[in-house]
C-alpha cells in the first residue's frame, strides 16, 4: 500500500523487506531511491543491497555509532549515498506559509494532538510504543 505521498514503507523487522521490494519493483533490479529514517547500520546495509544500479541511498536517520555496511556493493551498483541533518531553520518559514495559505496539507502526517504540558508525557508513550514522530 503506498503512502499518499508516493512512497512505500517497510520495516525491517516487521516484514520481509527483500519480498516486498521485489514484488513492488517488477524486476527493475530494486528501488529507484531507498531512505533510511533509523539511523541503523542494519538499516542502511539492506537499503544498499535493495536499491537499483545507480539508485540512490539517503541517510536521514542520527547515527550514534560505527557500523559496518557492504560499501564494495555500493560501489559495484554506483549508487549515490548520501546523507547529513535536515536544514529545518532554513525550510520553517516557507513551509508555515505553504501551511498557512492552504498549500500543503499536513492531515496525513498528523496522529495524535497533545497539549504541550503534556508533551513530555507524549514522548515518553510514544517511545515506549514504537510510534512514530
Amino acid at each position: 500500500m503506498r503512502s499518499p505521498f508516493g512512497a512505500t514503507p517497510l520495516h525491517l523487522t516487521e516484514q520481509d523487506v527483500r519480498t516486498e521490494v521485489k514484488k513492488l519493483t517488477e524486476g527493475r533490479g530494486g528501488v529507484d531511491v531507498a531512505i533510511d529514517a533509523v539511523g541503523h547500520t542494519d538499516v542502511l546495509d539492506m537499503a544498499i543491497r535493495l536499491t537499483r544500479a545507480c539508485g540512490r541511498v539517503q541517510c536521514i536517520g542520527i547515527y550514534a555509532e560505527r557500523g559496518e555496511v557492504h560499501l564494495g556493493l555500493a560501489w559495484l551498483k554506483s549508487l549515490t549515498i548520501r546523507g547529513g541533518q535536515a536544514n529545518v531553520i532554513a525550510h520553517l518559514d516557507p513551509v508555515l506559509s505553504m501551511l498557512s495559505e492552504g498549500l500543503l496539507d499536513p492531515t496525513p502526517l498528523v496522529t495524535h494532538h497533545i497539549s504541550l504540558n503534556d508533551a513530555p508525557e507524549g514522548v515518553m508513550r510514544s517511545n515506549s510504543t514504537g510510534a512514530k514522530r
